[in-house]
């Protein structure tokens, strides 16, 4: 756990230099070096409860950005939902310019798996726009869609689709 401890005193103690994009590496690379920790506190079986326990100041640190606090403490009740997924979509950084929250947040907008979500959305939109215009019948084109929130593939495919020729069931 000292390494642990470590690692969030590094983190959260990442200068803010003049140079931003350097100080986007730094807390960048403390973040990694922080999960490298917690995985190599999960390989040696430590319980989840205790590691948790052992983040606070470095949870804390980094719900000052809105992103990460919204993940984090999901004021709707659970994770993903429709709000933070327009939050992802939308890529705004909204944490105050100048401090390392907005740095955390911006490496946030633009990380792989927030890259994966907006590549998912945009590719059940290219399914939902092909296979309608690939229908083969006079008959409505219909869209089962669960877990649709607010339907952001759907908004994105209506630019390409009749509207009058379809049928959306909506399940969230």
């Amino acid at each position: 756990m000292n390494t642990l401890t470590s690692s969030i005193q590094n983190l959260i103690n990442t200068p803010y230099i003049d140079d931003r994009l350097s100080s986007y590496h730094l807390v960048v690379s403390n973040i990694f070096q922080l999960l490298f920790e917690i995985e190599s506190l999960e390989k040696k079986n430590i319980p989840k409860a205790s590691i948790i326990d052992a983040l606070k100041e470095a949870r804390d640190f980094i719900a000052e950005s809105p992103f990460y606090n919204r993940l984090q403490n999901w004021p709707r009740g659970y994770p993903g939902d429709f709000e933070t997924v327009e939050y992802l979509l939308a890529a705004k950084n909204t944490a105050t310019p100048g401090t390392l929250a907005h740095l955390l947040e911006e490496y946030g907008m633009v990380s792989p798996a927030a890259q994966q979500h907006r590549n998912k959305l945009a590719h059940q939109c290219h399914l939902i726009t092909k296979n309608f215009h690939h229908k083969n019948s006079d008959k409505k084109f219909r869209v089962l869609s669960i877990g649709c929130g607010s339907c952001p593939d759907i908004r994105q495919a209506e630019h390409y689709i009749d509207a009058s020729q379809c049928e959306f069931v909506l399940i969230d």
